[in-house]
């Protein structure tokens, strides 16, 4: 059976090696087909092991879970539930306890075709960082863990690391997660940044597998 910091370990280095791989042979295209990558490479790691269940969006419900979401014209909302991209938790033997969540994980892609770092303090950033921060501090999960998938010529990931972790949010301000980032301008053998050319390049055959159009392509003609 693995263990906990077993599974956090392969988080942190083996799985983002493989998303690293999947995203530079294109076998990623949108959030979905990494969340889907995600699932089968974390379940390639457990093996037989059925002590562990992994899910997608998987409902959390109950007061306690409740978080502030804004909409577009800036309106203050709470939640009734928290809906995590993936959670992984310990399956229980017997029919009548429910799941006992250890990691709570947020995906995020950012599209291809936005060739820079998006503002980390955005909205639809706050509100996965406020997700997990609430899921920890109410002991929902042990770990929380955001996941970034982006493209920028110059950004490190280790910088992108620390601008997350320092964004201060609600939910539980002093409850961390866990961050991995990957930047798609960055060469998977070399780890350095691409040349200009080849990133667009990549960026016009990402933006082709990342939304399909019948007939021709008006993005392109």
């Amino acid at each position: 059976m693995k263990k906990h910091r077993e599974i956090q370990k392969f988080l942190t280095n083996k799985l983002v090696k493989l998303i690293r791989k999947d995203l530079w042979e294109y076998q990623i295209g949108n959030e979905r087909d990494l969340e889907t990558a995600y699932c089968f490479h974390l379940r390639n790691f457990l093996g037989d092991d059925k002590t562990w269940k992994i899910s997608t969006n998987h409902t959390i419900s109950g007061k306690k879970t409740s978080i502030v979401k804004r909409s577009r014209s800036g309106k203050r909302k709470k939640s009734e539930f928290i809906m995590p991209d993936v959670t992984i938790a310990k399956n229980p033997k017997s029919f009548d306890k429910p799941l006992d969540h250890k990691i709570g994980v947020e995906l995020k892609l950012i599209d291809p075709k936005t060739s820079y770092l998006p503002n980390l303090k955005a909205e639809k950033f706050l509100r996965d960082y406020r997700k997990l921060r609430k899921l920890k501090s109410k002991r929902y999960i042990c770990t929380g863990w955001f996941f970034l998938v982006f493209s920028d010529p110059s950004q490190t990931e280790s910088k992108t690391k620390k601008e997350i972790r320092q964004v201060k949010t609600s939910g539980g301000p002093n409850a961390k997660f866990k961050v991995s980032v990957i930047n798609r301008n960055i060469h998977p053998r070399t780890k350095k940044f691409i040349s200009e050319t080849s990133e667009e390049k990549r960026r016009e055959k990402g933006r082709r597998i990342y939304r399909s159009y019948a007939g021709s392509d008006p993005r392109f003609d």
